[in-house]
């Protein structure tokens, strides 16, 4: 009986011992699952706040980058279009010299003024017919105009002068992003064009005008505010004028056109 008692008791022992073993070891297998499992969404969150800070930090350049492009394209001077269309008809034969002369000297003001974009001048003489003498060349290429430049004599065709040039200027695709001021100069009224009318050619300036051209009209000796003349082609009437048919009027038409060049590439 007592080593039946004693038996019990070994082996009431050995279970004990077993279960409080089993018991330690599931408590640390739970605790290494607990710790492996904390350490598992500790790294999930790390990844994802390192994520969300990466993302934050690549939003911000990019804003910064586009501030600062934005900035640069609002401070960088729009290169220019400086477009002459001039009357060459046989009454400007008294006015040549002092269309050379004031031509020459608005390019060569516009020529010292490297700071504010490029200009880009194209100069067309008209009378029964036009002709370019510069398309579209760097201003600083421009030579002094000179007396077998402007030769003058014949009619005037301005309405096929004004409706080709400008048609065919705002077809180039680089005009979009630059600065366009076109001054027409004559001494008289159109009275031989064959391809444009009034209205066609009033339809052509507005669309221009749109597009942010300033288009500027002298009339030497007539009446710029006539509907035969300047008004006429819809031409806003702030940039219309009248001069005389003198060499004070041309200095007067070409002053302005200097002028006014200077403030839209300065951007006033």
């Amino acid at each position: 009986m007592k080593k039946i008692l004693s038996c019990l008791l070994a082996a009431t022992s050995v279970f004990g011992f077993c279960a409080l073993s089993y018991t330690s070891s599931a408590a640390e297998v739970s605790e290494q699952q607990s710790v492996q499992e904390s350490e598992e969404v500790s790294e999930q969150q790390s990844i994802q706040e390192s994520a969300e800070v990466s993302e934050q930090q690549s939003v911000q350049e990019s804003a910064e980058v586009s501030e600062q492009q934005s900035i640069q394209e609002s401070t960088e001077a729009k290169d220019t279009e400086l477009v002459f269309i001039i009357d060459k008809s046989g009454s400007m034969s008294g006015l040549k010299s002092d269309t050379i002369g004031n031509f020459n000297s608005v390019i060569n003001e516009q020529k010292k003024d490297t700071e504010n974009g490029k200009v880009y001048v194209t100069t067309v003489m008209f009378n029964q017919i036009h002709s370019k003498v510069h398309d579209r060349e760097d201003i600083a290429s421009i030579a002094e105009m000179t007396d077998s430049d402007y030769i003058a004599r014949g009619s005037t065709a301005l309405l096929d002068a004004v409706g080709d040039i400008l048609t065919d200027l705002s077809k180039a695709e680089s005009i979009k992003e630059r600065n366009v001021v076109v001054a027409i100069i004559t001494d008289g009224y159109e009275n031989c064009s064959k391809k444009y009318s009034k209205n066609q050619v009033k339809e052509i300036i507005e669309s221009c005008e749109k597009d942010g051209w300033k288009i500027l009209f002298f009339g030497a000796g007539v009446d710029a505010f006539s509907d035969k003349s300047g008004a006429g082609l819809g031409i806003r009437k702030d940039r219309l004028w009248t001069v005389d048919h003198s060499r004070s009027g041309v200095d007067k038409a070409f002053g302005c056109v200097s002028d006014i060049v200077r403030d839209t590439r300065t951007g006033k």
